[in-house]
This record gives C-alpha cells, structure tokens and sequence, in this order.
C-alpha cells in the first residue's frame, strides 16, 4: 500500500505527463494519427497487442476502440498506473492482461506472441545493451507480418548524454511555455535522472540487424520520432 507522500508524488507527477500530453509538446496529436493507421493495417482480423510502458493506457485506449482487438497485455512499473489502466479498459471488449515490473524481465518472460507491439516513450530509460536485448524480444515475440510502433526520445547524432540534455532542456524552456517553474524542475530531474537516449542511425541500425524492416517514420522534431518496424512475413 502507497502512503500518503508516495501517493502525492504519483499524482503530482502523473497530472504533470496529462499537462504535456495535453499541450502536444511531445506530439502526441500526430503520433496518434500515425499508430491509428498501423492498426487500420491489420484490421481484417482480430488482434494481439502488447504495450511496453503502457502507464494508464491513455494513449492506445482510443486507437484500440476502433479496431478489431483479441487481446491486450501491458507492461508497467508504476501500480499506480496499471491501476488507473485497469479502470480505463474495464469496459472494452476484449482480453486484458496488464503486468507490473521491469519491461526488459517482463518480456524476457513472455509466452504469447502478438500481432502488435507497441513502446511510448519508454526504452529510453534502458542502457544500450539492455536495448538491443529488448529489440531481440519484440522481434522474438512478433507474428510474421506483425508490427512494432516505436515512440520514443532520441538524441542528436555526434552528441552525448550531456549534450542531449542540454538540448532537451533548452527545448523545454523556449517552448514548453505552459510549465511553471516547479514543473520544469521536475521535468528536468526526471530527465537528469532516468533519460538515456540513442541516437536515431545507431538505433535504426539495431533494429535492422535484429531483423526488422523499416516501414515508416515520423519525424516531427528532432527528438521525438516514431519509427513503424515490421516483421516481414519470410522471416
């Protein structure tokens, strides 16, 4: 059970991610456009989903309501969340399987394969071979034919960690400009602390080497990308 100050610190955090989501600064708006097409790919029959990072499961949950879906499982560290994803897709029609705990461990231990993976904004927080062991799992875990969406933070080639959170937190300050002072600090202490970016050729270049194909990209700055990976149906 949370106690009163953890509880707090939850909710300060998780209303202050709704503030960003709701603001676009990460462009969640043209991300979602761009997901609710890879869907609309498969909609000729029901599907499985894995989300990585699901947190409430804000962001699939309206995608998810227009498609043909079998099964959902989400991966989560924060309870907290999974409880409020739990409340959010109560209602929907099909099978929900949401697990807490450490992404990486969670998929190293899956044993359902899945049509669709989905990761937002979430392995980002990996080291580098953590990474590519987690881009080994999805591959292994993907149907042929199927789908990984990948939303996430990069940073610029030819520049480091420190160099990345120079650029980020110069972004945030010049255009984030909804955000008070304490909640730019707290963006910032979270960044300092769980961020660690590759960069979009090195990552591409893993992802082909563990096998995908790249099917489509979405570029809106040069920090948040989504990449459309697929598993071609030879493989």
């Amino acid at each position: 059970m949370q106690d009163n100050n953890s509880a707090k610190i939850f909710s300060d955090n998780w209303n202050l991610y709704q503030k960003v989501v709701r603001l676009n600064y990460m462009y969640h708006a043209e991300f979602t456009r761009m997901v609710t097409k890879v869907f609309d790919e498969l909609k000729q029959r029901a599907i499985d989903v894995l989300d990585i990072g699901c947190g409430d499961a804000g962001f699939l949950k309206p995608v998810l309501q227009g498609q043909s879906i079998n099964s959902y499982t989400g991966y989560d560290l924060s309870a907290p969340a999974l409880q409020i994803a739990s409340d959010n897709l109560c209602q929907l029609s099909f099978d929900v399987e949401l697990k807490q705990g450490d992404m990486l461990e969670l998929i190293q231990q899956e044993t359902k394969t899945f049509d669709i993976i989905h990761a937002g904004f979430a392995i980002h927080h990996l080291q580098d071979n953590d990474k590519i062991k987690m881009y080994e799992a999805c591959f292994k875990l993907l149907n042929a034919g199927g789908q990984m969406i990948y939303r996430d933070i990069f940073r610029k080639t030819g520049f480091d960690r420190d160099g990345y959170l120079n650029q980020y937190f110069s972004i945030m300050k010049n255009k984030w400009t909804e955000l008070n002072a304490a909640e730019y600090e707290l963006i910032c202490n979270h960044v300092s602390r769980y961020d660690f970016p590759s960069d979009l050729e090195t990552t591409i270049k893993q992802f082909r080497q563990t096998g995908f194909a790249i099917a489509n990209k979405l570029e809106p700055d040069n920090f948040h990308i989504m990449l459309q990976l697929e598993k071609q149906q030879n493989l």
